[in-house]
């Protein structure tokens, strides 16, 4: 069995690619690798929020005055972030930048008046049917964990193209396999300290996982320790320690899903799980593993 392992800083992360294969000698395996890099590198060039000369950052500054070309990766994340807008009721909202920015949890690379965009939602961007996209008001849009899932997915097709034995991709608490899956996933105890970081096992259902959770909170407003996930429609932080990983079919489904089940009521997003063929499990402020199997 042929194996590799290679990491690259990208994503505001490490992202780190295995491969395996019985056939495939190292040199492809370590080329295929690359390439998948290169689609993660992609991703974060058109979308990143922190630099102003991506894709994402154009159409924040211009999208309210004109329709703007974009590149179909970046239509296909706003096209699926509006999807799961509207199936959350609002819960899920990739216009939250302003409000996340106000918190002190963003780059300050924008300047407009805060007025102007707190009313905004996803639904004031407009996906044209010539491919174009802009916004019904001045606005800005944040897709930072959507691109991350997506640009593993896409790094993901790569490998599955190329129909290697088995295969993992992970940046920052999201993980993407390719062929067999392991049965069990290692994830972080919110109780444990910094000295001693204690791990809780729970029993892998998709090929994609995505975790999210409030325990590294290092920001502080109005003196208060302060998470950076931020409700859209009431526009204050989480304050549970809870932590949250979803098991989709996809990273960039996985990802927008952890947000849900961490913000919205649990009728809901039961029903959205269960709607969108996903499971998840929670890790509890004592430490307890909580699974729901909705998929099942």
């Amino acid at each position: 069995m042929n194996a590799i392992k290679r990491c690259r800083p990208l994503l505001g992360t490490f992202v780190e690619i295995e491969i395996c294969d019985a056939e495939l000698p190292e040199r492809v395996l370590g080329d295929l690798a690359e390439i998948a890099f290169g689609r993660i590198a992609r991703v974060q060039s058109l979308m990143s929020f922190s630099d102003p000369a991506s894709e994402l950052s154009r159409l924040n500054a211009c999208g309210h005055l004109h329709p703007l070309s974009i590149n179909a990766w970046t239509r296909d994340v706003i096209a699926e972030a509006q999807r799961l807008g509207k199936a959350s009721e609002g819960v899920f909202d990739i216009a939250v930048a302003p409000t996340t920015d106000s918190w002190g949890l963003l780059p300050h690379l924008h300047v407009r008046q805060k007025h102007e965009e707190e009313e905004a939602t996803f639904r004031d961007v407009i996906l044209h049917h010539d491919g174009r996209v802009s916004f019904r008001r001045p606005l800005r849009l944040d897709v930072g964990g959507l691109a991350k899932g997506f640009a593993m997915d896409k790094a993901a097709e790569i490998l599955v193209d190329a129909n290697v034995g088995s295969a993992k991709i992970s940046a920052g608490g999201d993980l993407r396999y390719v062929g067999k899956w392991p049965k069990l996933l290692s994830l972080r105890d919110p109780t444990a300290t910094a000295k001693l970081d204690r791990r809780l096992s729970a029993k892998v259902t998709g090929p994609a996982v995505a975790t999210r959770a409030a325990y590294f909170a290092n920001r502080c407003h109005h003196w208060r320790k302060s998470s950076h996930i931020l409700h859209p429609l009431t526009q204050k932080p989480m304050r549970s320690n809870v932590s949250v990983s979803v098991f989709a079919q996809s990273c960039v489904q996985a990802e927008a899903l952890t947000k849900v089940v961490l913000l919205d009521e649990p009728d809901s997003w039961k029903a959205l799980l269960k709607k969108e063929r996903a499971t998840a499990v929670f890790v509890t402020a004592k430490g307890e593993v909580v699974p729901f199997l909705s998929a099942a």
